[in-house]
């Protein structure tokens, strides 16, 4: 797997709880505050808005095992959601880049069906390709090409619930371990909406200005 892309902390709220027997699950809540990502800014007055037109993300929760650190769900909190959306995991930071990408939909894309995927080490961003000042941000990654894309499994459960206003990715019949370095980012297909990694003058930014990117760094309890 691939090694640490960050160097520092993300900020989130620590819940415990969600007993299940005697395990517990652990949640990572990152709020959305931060207009766009380092480096891809389009140079229009765009920049100085969170939002170009839809989606309004808002937070995404990453829930894992405390015991076991199985990843069992990704919820992203978002209103007027748009389509197609993915989710990259680094799941162990144990490299430069990114280890699976689910894409719930293959609608307003031409890039493969929607699906569960590993990435290959040396991968190529799609981007958004509509100009500037044009409903999205321009030249943000929103994918990455199939090419770069081994199948896992066809049937991912994806959820949205239009009345809460949640999209939930459920990864507990997978055995994804997260280590004690993680990263998740969500991609609207537009990139119109991102949300914060603290200090990003701090940290190694290979050039990811995807939505929903979230990073951690979590110690292993003692016995």
């Amino acid at each position: 797997m691939k090694k640490a892309v960050f160097t520092g902390l993300a900020l989130g709220i620590l819940s415990v709880g969600l007993m299940a027997g005697s395990a517990m699950a652990t949640t990572l809540t990152f709020q959305d505050n931060i207009n766009f990502f380092p480096g891809y800014g389009n140079g229009t007055d765009d920049d100085l808005r969170d939002e170009i037109g839809n989606p309004q993300v808002s937070s995404m929760a990453i829930t894992f095992d405390d015991t076991t650190r199985l990843l069992q769900s990704v919820v992203v909190n978002m209103t007027n959601r748009s389509l197609f959306d993915t989710l990259l995991v680094n799941n162990d930071s144990q490299g430069q880049g990114w280890d699976f990408m689910i894409r719930d939909t293959k609608s307003n894309s031409s890039l493969g069906d929607g699906g569960f995927y590993s990435v290959a080490e040396n991968y190529t961003y799609t981007l958004v390709g509509l100009p500037p000042n044009q409903g999205a941000r321009d030249l943000h990654p929103n994918g990455i090409e199939m090419d770069d894309l081994t199948e896992i499994d066809t049937t991912f459960s994806v959820v949205w619930d239009g009345v809460a206003n949640t999209l939930t990715y459920d990864f507990s019949p997978y055995e994804i371990i997260l280590g004690e370095k993680f990263n998740f980012a969500y991609l609207p297909w537009c990139a119109n909406d991102v949300m914060q990694v603290p200090e990003p003058a701090s940290m190694l930014l290979f050039g990811v200005g995807l939505a929903g990117l979230a990073g951690i760094a979590t110690r292993r309890k003692n016995d």
